[in-house]
């Protein structure tokens, strides 16, 4: 089975305070993105898609200047979001990138730089077992406050997401959440993500929502939990930056 990813690079990261794209803010030196393209560098991936849209031209030149530098023959196309309008739309921009390719459709974030190629390889042996099935892949947090909370069937199908501020008081209590990682079978999960609409108060095409989707259709969705939060910690201030800095390397 054909293995694809897409990265999801377009965003500006209001919060680092910069007007450099957030994936090419720097960990111990190298842009974030270079982190995820490091760990795809040998897993046989054949066709990644890098999401721009912010200052699109600079991470063009940060990826191309990776790839001379790493593996020229890395199968990288770039697809513009111009409107950035969610997660949802982000992944739907790439559709034309697959048109006639079957397999498993990673969708992995620019922003969360420690993932390691194992973890990713994981989720592909998961699918292939699974061809069919997408997955969101989750992890449990001893404080999930901020993190959209896995609410699962009684088979342990997956549901839906709730984000914090929908959440119930029970549902806040779940420690299952969502990394913002999946792995969608391709080409079925098109006409599918055509499906997600923009009716929230931001206007925006949650990825999300393809879950809810799913189970509307009475058609199964799974999580694949993994033990290890830091390896998905997004970074979204500099502030974060700098503690995943001191974490990691002292």
């Amino acid at each position: 089975m054909e293995r694809y990813v897409v990265i999801l690079a377009a965003g500006k990261g209001t919060r680092m305070k910069s007007e450099m794209p957030k994936v090419l803010h720097t960990l111990k030196g190298k842009a974030m993105v270079h982190y995820v393209l490091d760990s795809l560098n040998e897993l046989g991936i054949k066709k990644v898609v890098i999401v721009i849209g912010f200052k699109k031209e600079m991470v063009m030149e940060s990826v191309n200047q990776w790839k001379s530098n790493a593996n020229p023959d890395f199968p990288i196309e770039f697809a513009e979001q111009p409107l950035m309008r969610g997660t949802g739309e982000a992944v739907m921009v790439t559709e034309p990138f697959f048109t006639d390719h079957h397999g498993s459709l990673a969708i992995l974030l620019g922003d969360v730089p420690l993932i390691r190629k194992e973890t990713i390889l994981s989720f592909f042996e998961v699918a292939q077992s699974n061809p069919r099935i997408p997955i969101v892949v989750s992890m449990k947090l001893d404080n999930p406050t901020g993190y959209g909370r896995i609410l699962r069937d009684s088979d342990h199908s997956v549901r839906s997401i709730v984000e914090e501020k929908d959440a119930s008081d029970s549902q806040k209590k779940i420690t299952e959440v969502n990394t913002g990682i999946f792995v969608l079978p391709i080409p079925q999960v098109w006409e599918h993500l055509h499906s997600i609409e923009s009716n929230n108060s931001q206007k925006e095409y949650y990825l999300t929502d393809i879950i809810e989707i799913y189970g509307k259709r009475h058609l199964p969705f799974h999580a694949v939990q993994k033990e290890n939060p830091l390896e998905f910690t997004g970074i979204n201030s500099r502030e974060q930056l700098e503690e995943i800095e001191r974490e990691i390397y002292g």
